[in-house]
């Protein structure tokens, strides 16, 4: 199964390969495109959701779209169907099967009342005839898109065995002329984007803190009348932040601890850029590498217990 789990080194690689891009002229569009995983790719069959006309959000299409983006399925083309199905066990999974599908998605949407909706997602396995999963949810409609998203984590995590990455966010710098950046989050779709921060100048390296309440990141704002690389933590439901490394030289690169309680951040104070560690609120620093080097790009380990990070 490939789903684009990056190597370190290729993110270091691509994080040096986007910096080349601020010299670009500011509206310069950037596109990837990943290809050459068909070989691996699970043949699967969603039929459209029963309701689905009568929905302001349309939650099939968000389904089948997290599915292709991520590259791990082959979508098959319909069959012709006779009659009424049932979506709980339909009759029909053999000819599913002889179109080429392993597995089968069906669902409903039912309007409960004016701002209410009840949805329903079936996974079949076309071979065994096995009901796999069976989702419902009772949601506003402000909430359809998100309940779309889990629909497609559980599809995505009962097929390949891997963690759900949908029903998640994002959060990255738009630049959007010389002189105007945002911090902006999103659903892992892009769809429904917030402003989190507008500046002037240049924001790099944001990071989300492990419950997803904060985020830290480098703003090159003028502080105390000083233009420089400055870390700051940023609260997004109350949209309050602190600068929590002002020290003099380069302030960069943090990266929030398992429970969330620490960072470790690359400073140059003493002179080469080394690793440090402080809490969250910018209390408590005490250098971490000593190297005659420049050591830079922190991660934590799932479990807390070790400090990835490059070094010349």
């Amino acid at each position: 199964m490939n789903c684009y789990n990056f190597s370190r080194r290729a993110l270091i690689g691509a994080g040096v390969a986007a910096s080349g891009f601020a010299a670009m002229p500011a509206l310069a569009e950037l596109q990837i495109s990943i290809v050459g995983v068909g070989a691996n790719q699970i043949p699967l069959a969603m039929k459209p959701f029963a309701g689905t006309k009568e929905v302001p959000e349309d939650v099939f299409a968000v389904v089948k779209a997290d599915l292709a983006r991520c590259g791990a399925f082959r979508f098959i083309n319909p069959i012709t169907e006779t009659g009424t199905e049932s979506l709980i066990k339909p009759e029909n999974l053999l000819e599913w099967g002889r179109a080429g599908a392993n597995a089968l998605v069906t669902g409903t949407i039912e309007k409960i009342n004016e701002t209410t909706w009840e949805l329903r997602c079936y996974l079949h396995d076309v071979v065994t005839g096995d009901l796999l999963e069976s989702l419902s949810f009772s949601v506003g409609t402000g909430g359809l898109r998100m309940a779309a998203h889990r629909m497609a984590d559980k599809i995505y995590s009962r097929l390949t065995g891997e963690g759900p990455i949908f029903a998640s966010r994002l959060l990255y710098v738009s630049q959007l002329s010389r002189q105007h950046y945002e911090l902006i989050v999103s659903d892992s779709d892009g769809a429904n984007p917030r402003i989190a921060l507008k500046s002037t100048e240049p924001i790099i390296s944001p990071v989300w803190a492990p419950d997803g309440r904060q985020i830290a990141y480098v703003s090159f704002e003028a502080l105390a009348g000083m233009k420089k690389a400055v870390v700051y933590v940023q609260d997004l439901a109350r949209g309050s932040r602190q600068a929590i490394a002002t020290f003099r030289g380069n302030n960069s690169a943090p990266a929030f601890s398992p429970d969330g309680s620490q960072l470790a951040v690359a400073l140059s104070r003493d002179g080469l850029t080394q690793i440090y560690l402080m809490n969250v609120n910018g209390t408590g620093l005490r250098r971490f590498t000593r190297s005659y080097g420049i050591d830079t790009e922190p991660v934590f380990s799932k479990d807390g217990k070790y400090l990835y990070f490059v070094s010349d």
